[in-house]
């Protein structure tokens, strides 16, 4: 919505007034639109639908106290009553199936638990603006603003609770489970980027599998070029794989010692001599 647009519909004071106070946060309203509907027409009008129940109650806002919170407690409402109907929950998820640290998890175990020191956040620097916030709209809606006035709005958990009309241990509660079920999303893009196929050249178990025929020299060059890859990476397949071959040098050390007596010798010369 313009300033000109404001100041045709109400007089002069009343939009100047209303300007200063709630103008200022239009990018935030709309951007959570934009997560909340996924549809840019859809959050224009709930945005535009926002500033003019804002104004038509002005009135009641409190000067000092936070217009940022009572502007977004307008807009979740009127989400809710417009909107929600739409939202549905994506079948076939269990949120508590979701581990505590997913993302984390996945990222060390692809790794080899080896990644080097500040891996994890390569990867999540790795992701694009896209994929983050596909990911934010693939959350249900209880979860997906709890995190969005959370994670990128900044309010607090007593904000937030006023906001949706919930008690603060709800709050938590959807912030927990959103979070992790985010982190799932988000691995989904995270394991099929340009990262991992430059970074994980080769799960622990994938090279484990090919261990004899790499260090007998017996893989294809694709394949030998991979578990190189990885056992530069992964310290517990180096250490495993050092190992390995290390075993081999004793197992040909230790068991290349016998010689053929030379009465054997004696005798298979003389066998041969006798077929002369």
């Amino acid at each position: 919505m313009e300033t000109d647009a404001i100041r045709q519909i109400f007089s002069k004071e009343e939009a100047t007034a209303f300007e200063e106070a709630a103008l200022p946060h239009m990018d935030s309203l709309y951007r959570t639109a934009l997560r909340l509907t996924r549809n840019d027409r859809d959050a224009e009008d709930l945005v535009q639908e926002t500033y003019l129940r804002a104004f038509k109650s002005f009135h009641q806002f409190e000067p000092g106290t936070n217009c940022k919170a009572w502007l977004f407690k307008i807009m979740t409402n009127l989400h809710i009553n417009n909107y929600q109907k739409k939202a549905r929950t994506p079948a076939g998820i269990s949120f508590d199936e979701v581990e505590e640290f997913y993302l984390y998890n996945k990222i060390d175990e692809s790794m080899g638990g080896h990644g080097g020191k500040n891996v994890e956040e390569e990867v999540l620097d790795s992701l694009l603006d896209s994929e983050v916030k596909e990911a934010i709209e693939k959350l249900p809606m209880e979860f997906r603003i709890t995190v969005i006035l959370s994670d990128i709005e900044g309010f607090h958990y007593q904000e937030i609770a006023d906001i949706l009309n919930c008690p603060i241990g709800t709050v938590r509660s959807r912030l927990s489970r959103g979070r992790r079920l985010l982190e799932k999303y988000l691995w989904d893009y995270a394991k099929d980027s340009n990262f991992f196929r430059e970074k994980c050249t080769m799960s622990c178990s994938d090279a484990v599998d090919k261990l004899v025929d790499y260090l007998h020299e017996e893989l294809a060059e694709s394949d030998n070029n991979m578990v190189k890859g990885h056992i530069q990476q992964c310290q517990l397949c180096c250490n495993r794989f050092e190992f390995e071959e290390h075993l081999g040098r004793v197992i040909q050390k230790k068991a290349s010692k016998d010689q053929c007596p030379d009465e054997i010798r004696q005798k298979i010369a003389t066998r041969l001599k006798s077929l002369l």
